[in-house]
C-alpha cells in the first residue's frame, strides 16, 4: 500500500511529470517485481474543485486498467478529530475508463489539443503505432511506445488526460477541508498486483502558476543557447514551450510538441540547468525569445520576460604557419609567417615574445599589424636570454588563433647549409632507410628529419633531438590509405641555427589495402527521380566510383563515375524509376591499383508516385426553391483511390475553413445550416488513401 500525504503547497514543490515517474518505476519493477505495479496520484486545489491526475507505473498495468477501470474514493475532515477512516465514498458511479473509440472523433477533430488527442487515440486504438519488424522485441517496443505517448499526452493536455481516463475534477468539496483520496483497480488482477494509492490534500484557494525565468543566453555561431534553472522550475513544470519572434511582438513556438529536458547519456545528469538550443541561418540577426511552462495538469504558465539574442562569429581564423624568427642585426629579430588560407574577416596580427617555451608570451606592440603583412621586426630582442616568438591571427569579431612557437638564435646567426643528396627506400615491412651527405660546418650539431603525407602540408619532426649521423631508419605503417610519404632534412648547429629544408624526398608505400569507402550524405526523391549525393573517399589514389542500383533486390544498373579533382560531393540522378518498386543504392571506391573499397551503407527507398494530384473542377451549387438549403454536387476521376472528402465553407467573405468530412462514396451534400441574407462560398478537396490531398476545387458561392 502506497500512502502519499502532501498539503497544497508541498504539491506544487514536489509535482513532476507523471510520465517521468512512470518510466522510473517501470525500470525498477522490471528488475525486482515484474508483475506488480502502482498508481502515481497527484492533485491540485482550485478552491471550487480539486483536480486529480494519475498514471500507472508500468505498461502492463496501464493496459489492464484501461479495460477494467479505476475506482476513486474519498473521505474528508476539517480537523484530525473528525477523521473517519471508514467513511470513504466513490466519487463516480462507474469505474473510470478511457472513452470508447467513437467518442474520440469530436476531440481529435474539434478539440483544443487535436494533435495530442490524436496521438493518444492512436496509442489506445490504432492497429499499429510503429513501423518496424514483427519480432517479440518489436512488439514490446510498440507496447512501451503506446503507454509512454499516452502518459505524455495526458501530461500536456487536460482534455486528453480526461479522455484517457487519467484525470477527473471533483467539484463536491468545501473550502479549508482536508480530503483523502484513494485509487485502485476496479477489478483486482489475479496475476498482476496493483497497489492502492492514497493522496491527502487541503482545499485552499488556487495558487497562481509561477512564471518561468530565463537564467542565461549564450550567443553561439549560428545558434543561440537558452538555459533556465532546474531547481527553480522542475517542481512546477513537466515540459516547456520556447517561443521566438523577429520583432519582439509576434511570437511563434519553436517546438510543436512540448519540450522535455529528460536526462540521458547525452545530457549531463549533474547539470543544474535545462537548455534549449535554437539553430539559426545567419549571425548578427536579432531574435527575441520567451519561455512558457506546462504543469502536470496541462496548464500553461504566463510567458517569461523576453530576452534578445543573436548569433555571433565564434570561429577563429586559421593560425599562421611557417613562422620563423631570425636575427638580422644586433638586437634585431625578423619574424616572418604565412597564412594557410585567405580569410575575409581577418583584421590582422599580434606578435608575442617569451623567454622560453613555457613562459607567458607578451605582445610586442599595441596596434594591430595589418592583415596583408607577413613579417615584423623586433628591435629590442633579448641578447642574453631566449627569444621565442608566436604570431596570433585576429579577426574582426575578436576571435584569435596562435601559431606554433619559433625560436630566434642570437649571436651566431649563420645557419648551416641544407643537407644534400637525400635518398631513401621502403621495404615491404615498412622500414624506411634515409641517407644524405655530411655537411662541412665545424659547429654542426646534427640533423632534424621531417615527414609529411603530402608535399604541400606542414612537415612534422621525426626525431626529438638532432641526429649525429647521416643515416636514419624510420618505421611506418604500410597498410594505410596514404600511398606516399615525404621526407625533408635540416641541419642544426650548436647555436641551434637551423638550415633551410633539403629537397623533398618522395617515397611510395607498398599498396596492400583498398581505398576508404565513400559515404552517402544526402538523397531526395522527386518527380525527376532519385537524386543521390555522396562524400568521396579520402584516399589519395582514387580512380573512380562504382554505383550499383538494385530494383526489388535484383541488380538493375551498374554505373562507373570517374574521379573529378577538387569535387567535394558527387551527384547522380536516377530517373528511370517505377512507382511501387523498392530501390537499393550502393556505392564503392576503386583505386588506381585495382583495389575496391567496402561498399557504403546502402540506401533503400520505396518509389512512390509524386506527380501532383488533380483538383476537383466541377463543383456546382444550387439553392432550394424555398431558400432553406444549398445543394452541392461534384465528381472525381479516381473515386476508388480516396479515403474521404473535406468540404470547406466561407461565410460573408471570410477565409475558407474546414466544414465537413464526407465519405469517399459521397458525390453531393445538402447544407441546411444557412441563414437568409448571407453569402456562402464552398470548395472541396479529396484525400487519398495514402494521406495526400488534391488542391482546392473551384469555388462556388450563393447569396441566400
Amino acid at each position: 500500500m502506497i500512502i502519499m500525504i502532501r498539503n497544497r503547497f508541498v504539491i506544487i514543490i514536489l509535482s513532476i511529470s507523471l510520465a517521468q515517474l512512470a518510466y522510473a518505476q517501470e525500470e525498477l519493477d522490471s528488475m525486482s517485481r515484474p508483475f506488480q505495479a502502482e498508481i502515481n496520484l497527484v492533485g491540485k486545489s482550485y478552491g471550487d474543485s480539486i483536480v486529480l491526475r494519475w498514471a500507472p507505473t508500468t505498461p502492463g498495468a496501464w493496459s489492464y486498467l484501461n479495460k477494467t477501470g479505476y475506482i476513486i474514493e474519498k473521505t474528508s475532515f476539517q480537523d484530525e478529530v473528525d477523521f473517519d477512516p471508514s467513511g470513504y465514498q466513490s466519487i463516480t458511479t462507474q469505474p473510470i475508463k478511457p472513452l470508447p473509440l467513437e467518442e474520440w472523433e469530436s476531440i481529435v477533430m474539434d478539440g483544443p489539443d487535436k494533435e495530442l488527442s490524436a496521438i493518444a487515440a492512436q496509442a489506445l486504438y490504432g492497429k499499429s503505432f510503429k513501423a518496424g519488424g514483427t519480432t517479440i522485441y518489436d512488439a514490446a517496443d510498440e507496447f512501451m511506445n503506446r503507454y509512454s505517448f499516452s502518459i505524455l499526452s495526458a501530461d500536456f493536455s487536460a482534455v486528453t488526460a480526461t479522455a484517457l481516463g487519467l484525470r477527473i475534477s471533483d467539484p463536491d468539496i468545501q473550502e479549508n477541508y482536508h480530503y483523502i483520496y484513494r485509487i485502485y483497480a476496479a477489478v483486482p488482477g489475479q496475476n498482476y498486483k496493483i497497489d492502492t494509492t492514497y493522496f491527502v490534500i487541503q482545499n485552499l484557494r488556487d495558487v497562481p502558476i509561477p512564471t518561468p525565468i530565463i537564467a542565461e543566453v549564450f550567443e553561439g555561431e549560428l545558434n543561440i543557447n537558452i538555459s533556465w534553472e532546474k531547481a527553480l522550475h522542475e517542481p512546477a513544470f513537466s515540459a516547456y514551450i520556447m517561443e521566438r519572434s523577429e520583432d519582439g511582438r509576434a511570437f511563434s513556438p519553436l517546438n510543436s510538441i512540448p519540450f522535455i529536458n529528460a536526462e540521458s547519456d547525452q545530457i549531463d545528469s549533474k547539470s543544474t540547468v535545462f537548455q534549449y538550443t535554437d539553430s539559426i541561418t545567419e549571425n548578427y540577426k536579432p531574435y527575441y525569445y520567451r519561455l512558457i511552462g506546462i504543469t502536470p495538469f496541462g496548464e500553461k504558465s504566463a510567458s517569461s520576460e523576453i530576452v534578445k539574442a543573436m548569433g555571433r562569429d565564434r570561429t577563429p581564423p586559421p593560425a599562421p604557419v611557417n613562422v620563423e624568427a631570425r636575427q638580422i642585426a644586433t638586437g634585431r629579430v625578423e619574424i616572418t609567417w604565412s597564412t594557410p588560407e585567405k580569410v575575409r574577416d581577418l583584421e590582422g596580427f599580434y606578435i608575442g615574445r617569451g623567454d622560453d617555451l613555457n613562459t607567458n608570451f607578451q605582445p610586442l606592440h599595441d596596434t594591430i599589424i595589418p592583415r596583408d603583412s607577413t613579417s615584423y621586426i623586433d628591435n629590442q630582442s633579448d641578447q642574453l636570454g631566449g627569444n621565442y616568438y608566436v604570431v596570433a591571427a585576429v579577426d574582426t569579431a575578436g576571435n584569435g588563433s596562435i601559431s606554433m612557437v619559433s625560436y630566434a638564435a642570437i649571436l651566431d646567426s649563420i645557419p648551416p647549409l641544407p643537407p644534400l643528396s637525400l635518398e631513401g627506400e621502403i621495404d615491404s615491412s615498412g622500414v624506411v632507410t634515409l641517407k644524405w651527405s655530411l655537411g662541412d660546418e665545424i659547429d654542426l650539431a646534427g640533423y632534424m628529419i621531417y615527414f609529411s603525407n603530402s608535399p604541400d602540408h606542414v612537415f612534422s619532426t621525426v626525431n626529438p633531438a638532432p641526429l649525429g649521423d647521416t643515416v636514419y631508419t624510420d618505421t611506418i605503417q604500410v597498410k594505410t590509405l596514404t600511398k606516399k610519404i615525404y621526407y625533408r632534412v635540416k641541419a642544426v648547429d650548436t647555436r641551434w641555427n637551423y638550415s633551410e629544408f633539403s629537397e623533398i624526398l618522395e617515397l611510395s608505400r607498398p599498396d596492400f589495402i583498398p581505398p576508404t569507402s565513400p559515404v552517402f550524405c544526402n538523397y531526395k526523391l522527386s518527380q525527376e527521380g532519385m537524386k543521390l549525393e555522396w562524400i568521396p573517399s579520402s584516399s589519395n589514389d582514387v580512380a573512380g566510383y562504382e554505383l550499383l542500383i538494385l530494383e526489388n533486390s535484383e541488380l538493375k544498373k551498374r554505373v562507373y563515375i570517374e574521379k573529378q579533382d577538387g569535387l567535394k560531393k558527387y551527384h547522380y540522378n536516377h530517373e528511370e524509376m517505377n512507382a511501387g518498386s523498392k530501390y537499393t543504392y550502393i556505392v564503392s571506391t576503386l583505386d588506381d591499383s585495382g583495389l575496391k573499397s567496402d561498399p557504403s551503407p546502402p540506401i533503400t527507398i520505396n518509389a512512390i508516385d509524386l506527380k501532383p494530384k488533380e483538383a476537383i473542377r466541377d463543383l456546382t451549387l444550387i439553392m432550394s426553391e424555398d431558400g432553406s438549403s444549398l445543394s452541392l454536387k461534384w465528381t472525381f476521376h479516381e473515386p476508388d483511390k480516396i479515403k474521404r472528402y473535406i468540404l470547406y465553407r466561407s461565410v460573408e467573405g471570410a477565409s475558407l475553413v474546414t466544414y465537413k468530412s464526407l465519405p469517399a462514396e459521397a458525390s453531393s451534400f445538402e447544407d441546411h445550416m444557412i441563414r437568409k441574407g448571407v453569402t456562402y462560398e464552398y470548395s472541396i478537396k479529396a484525400v487519398y488513401n495514402n494521406g495526400k490531398q488534391t488542391p482546392f476545387s473551384n469555388i462556388v458561392s450563393a447569396l441566400v
